[in-house]
């Protein structure tokens, strides 16, 4: 069986507070490829950074399966990334990306950039300035990667529900957030497999 591998941080995993981790996202893009196996491989807190150290673990070695092809890999880090907190500076954050698609493959990967997030809410530790630093050179690199990219930010702001995507932190997805989510991943991943 073809598999898709989901990876990226809590917004990949589906954090919820109440119930730690839910399975929207990969519940919703299996019931859109039922006859794939979609692997979710979203760690909470991480940065490209550390999705760079787990790579292998957690995408690598199955590249390697050739009973079990590899056909798609969804990268979808950046909002720890920019968090200022962690200090992260745009070219450290794509220069991880970078060495993350490189190591993929660019003929598997669609880059998702950082989200919105609610400015009322996370102001102080995520600015609208500071994300847009960030997407932009995620854009740029997939530009230079020839790589699918999809502006997750551009189409939140457009989205007049967009407050709508978040639970009541700001920052992570609610229902209707996971639900256009995956709207855009299951959209993408058709499109990058039609031209596997």
């Amino acid at each position: 069986m073809a598999r898709i591998i989901l990876f990226g941080d809590s917004l990949t995993a589906g954090y919820n507070p109440e119930e730690m981790f839910t399975d929207e996202l990969t519940r919703r893009v299996q019931a859109a490829f039922p006859e794939l196996d979609v692997i979710n491989a979203g760690i909470p807190g991480d940065a490209a950074e550390q999705g760079l150290q787990r790579i292998e673990e957690h995408v690598l070695k199955y590249k390697a399966d050739e009973t079990n092809k590899l056909e798609v890999v969804t990268v979808f880090f950046g909002v720890n990334d920019l968090a200022l907190h962690r200090d992260v500076s745009v070219m450290d954050y794509q220069a991880h990306l970078k060495s993350i698609v490189e190591q993929i493959g660019y003929d598997k990967v669609i880059v998702f950039s950082a989200p919105y997030v609610n400015q009322r809410l996370r102001f102080q530790d995520r600015p609208l300035t500071r994300i847009e630093q960030f997407v932009e050179v995620a854009q740029t690199l997939a530009g230079e990667l020839d790589v699918p990219f999809v502006n997750l930010l551009e189409i939140m702001m457009n989205d007049t529900r967009r407050d709508d995507w978040f639970q009541a932190d700001g920052l992570h997805f609610s229902s209707y957030g996971y639900e256009e989510l995956a709207k855009l991943f299951n959209q993408e991943i058709k499109k990058k497999r039609e031209v596997l």
